[in-house]
């Protein structure tokens, strides 16, 4: 009953249209259908077609159970989807189902007027709203009445739903005393599907749970052998683990001991391989060296061959640039005596000049000085004439 079949039956339930019988349960009233009860469980079936009652007043208590876990165990009995998140239109169908009775058919006088907490704005979409433990106390709710109804199916969904959401989600959470408490409560004894996965986890986080001392109260209370028990088992677990921690931390450090070493030993063969290819090529170089020095060897003493020529050659040009040395200091000594007697020679021409400019600068003061009279009347004497008599340049 899943697609377009289930979102019509699921308007049906929600509608309660042409409901033929009802389920009181805890102030709540759910208007349903009698051919759809007995064809979706085995517990309405029996209780519809055995002349019991109920089938004849149309209708059931069940004044211990909460009306939404009943509702969700409704949901699933008409749709076949398990709702584990509560959705708007879920929230608004039970705001109906619990504010007031149908309005074909009235509730009985026993029901009771609570009314669960919803908080849920009326919308007709399926937007689901994030799980919260009271989504954990609802579907441990509707696990109770599935075990009572017998129905399979949704106990399944239920299990299923928790293993999927984690048991540290569960387990951790703030309120798990009081849920844990609720779940013992409304579960049998001999119910190890469950109830046993409860158990079982709560002693694999017994760590965890010790700094709950509430909810140890609630284990010691309802499963205190299988408390007690596993406890001690999981501390042994506990040492176990931690010496296998310890033995893996030795056989790490072992093994990485054994690389190391076996590291170590590809690396000295390596090197001894490297060493051995380096030796090889050395001893080629050397025998390749050895040639060269015999070549360097003849080249050398052609060399020295060579040299002693050269020093031959430069002994005999050393001797040649030594007379040539002399001869031309005996061309400078020549040039330097000739500088020389030139020099005194220019000396002896300045010494008769400079007697010559005195003995011409006393006749020339031993001359009378004439006046200009004189020099007017002597005017008319040739140019010549009367410079040497003067001594001055006519104008």
């Amino acid at each position: 009953m899943a697609g377009i079949a289930g979102a019509e039956l699921e308007r049906l339930l929600h509608s309660g249209d042409y409901a033929d019988f009802r389920i009181i349960c805890n102030g709540a009233t759910f208007p349903c259908h009698k051919n759809i009860l007995a064809s979706s469980s085995a517990f309405f079936k029996a209780l519809l077609q055995g002349g019991w009652k109920e089938s004849t007043d149309n209708a059931v208590n069940f004044p211990e159970d909460d009306p939404e876990a009943f509702g969700t165990v409704l949901h699933y009995l008409y749709t076949g989807e398990f709702l584990s998140e509560r959705t708007t239109r879920f929230a608004s169908w039970m705001r109906s189902v619990t504010s007031a009775t149908s309005k074909s058919l009235p509730t009985t006088s026993n029901a009771s007027s609570r009314t669960p907490e919803l908080g849920l704005a009326e919308d007709s979409s399926k937007t689901s709203i994030p799980p919260t433990m009271s989504a954990y106390r609802r579907l441990i709710l509707a696990y109770q009445i599935a075990d009572k109804l017998d129905i399979e199916s949704i106990k399944d969904q239920v299990f299923s739903f928790f293993q999927k959401s984690g048991a540290s989600a569960f387990l951790l959470a703030d309120t798990f005393a009081d849920d844990l408490e609720l779940f013992y409560n409304v579960t049998r004894n001999n119910d190890l599907y469950l109830r046993g996965w409860v158990t079982q986890h709560c002693i694999i986080h017994s760590p965890e749970l010790l700094s709950k001392p509430e909810v140890i109260v609630v284990m010691k209370d309802h499963e205190p052998m299988a408390w007690a028990l596993g406890v001690l088992n999981q501390a042994k677990l506990e040492s176990m683990r931690q010496s296998k921690i310890r033995l893996a931390g030795k056989l790490r450090s072992c093994a990485t001991s054994l690389e190391a070493s076996v590291e170590k030993e590809q690396k000295l063969n390596k090197e001894n391989i490297t060493l051995t290819e380096e030796k090889t090529i050395l001893s080629s170089t050397i025998v390749s060296l050895m040639a060269e020095k015999g070549k360097l060897q003849d080249e050398c003493n052609a060399a020295k061959a060579q040299v002693v020529q050269l020093t031959k050659k430069n002994r005999q040009s050393a001797n040649a640039q030594k007379r040539m040395r002399i001869q031309h200091s005996k061309q400078l000594e020549a040039i330097h005596q000739q500088d020389r007697q030139e020099r005194q020679e220019r000396q002896q021409r300045q010494v008769r000049q400079q007697q010559q400019e005195r003995q011409h600068r006393q006749r020339q003061e031993q001359r009378p000085q004439l006046s200009r009279h004189d020099f007017d009347a002597l005017r008319p004497i040739p140019l010549s004439i009367y410079e040497s008599i003067t001594g001055h340049r006519r104008a």
